[in-house]
């Protein structure tokens, strides 16, 4: 929301949004939270579709960096050097083909206009017009990175968020009783992020379970004990996330056959 700027547009909005991507990821499969979350972006935050898109997009990549930071700085710290090489070219591109695309996109517009142009124009008329009506409007939206105090605004909120996400791990390991380091809460945090990311069955069955067990492996965590520990995670955010998603989807009237 800080960097594409929407006028009129109340932070509420973009949280229900958010709480509805969540919901969506827990009940369907193949992560269609993110379609939910678009979807819900555009009809309550009352935005165009382009602008949707761009802030769907910037989100995603300002994780995807700190993401990759923050798993660079845990496998300098709990991986061997000969293992660690392996890791420094996939999270640069992880990284940087994002970051490359995005910046392409606001360097070089009226070059990436011309494709979008030549690819829309196989499809029917009103498609065509409407690809590059939400092409140039999200163009529109990303002009907010070129103002270094809405990147820096963007980059802080995103640092807290995630250090809340780190932390609410954490709290849960002490609460089994291991009083492990913070550092075993970004490792789990970050196992569990890498995967979600992927397509997953609904709930994220089985992702959490084997992220919790490689991510508690380097301190001393059992596998009996790790899976036990993501269980009880895993219920925790259902117990959050269900409740207030079925509740913002009924309000709102948003399901996945909703258009934009």
């Amino acid at each position: 929301m800080r960097i594409i700027q929407p006028t009129g547009t109340s932070v509420r909005a973009f949280w229900h949004s958010t709480v509805i991507g969540y919901f969506g990821n827990m009940v369907y499969p193949a992560r269609a939270g993110e379609v939910l979350r678009l979807t819900a972006v555009y009809h309550l935050a009352g935005i165009s579709p382009g602008r949707a898109v761009a802030s769907s997009f910037i989100d995603r990549l300002f994780d995807l960096l700190f993401l990759s930071i923050t798993t660079a700085g845990v496998v300098g710290i709990i991986l061997p050097p000969q293992d660690t090489n392996r890791i420094w070219l996939p999270l640069g591109l992880i990284a940087l083909i994002p970051t490359g695309i995005l910046f392409g996109f606001i360097f070089w517009e009226e070059a990436f206009l011309h494709v979008i142009e030549a690819l829309s124009s196989v499809l029917l008329n009103r498609w065509h017009r409407r690809l590059l009506a939400w092409y140039l409007q999200a163009m529109q939206a990303l002009q907010g990175l070129n103002k270094i105090r809405v990147v820096r605004d963007a980059t802080i909120l995103t640092a807290c968020a995630m250090l809340m996400d780190y932390s609410s791990v954490w709290f849960a390991t002490n609460a089994m009783g291991w009083h492990l380091s913070f550092l075993a809460g970004i490792t789990v945090a970050v196992t569990l992020t890498f995967g979600t990311l992927l397509p997953a069955a609904p709930g994220y069955i089985g992702v959490y379970q084997v992220a919790a067990v490689l991510g508690l492996k380097p301190f001393g965590v059992d596998e009996s004990s790790a899976i036990a520990f993501s269980l009880i995670l895993q219920a925790a955010l259902l117990v959050v996330v269900l409740p207030l998603g079925s509740i913002l989807m009924a309000h709102y009237g948003l399901h996945l056959s909703r258009r934009i």
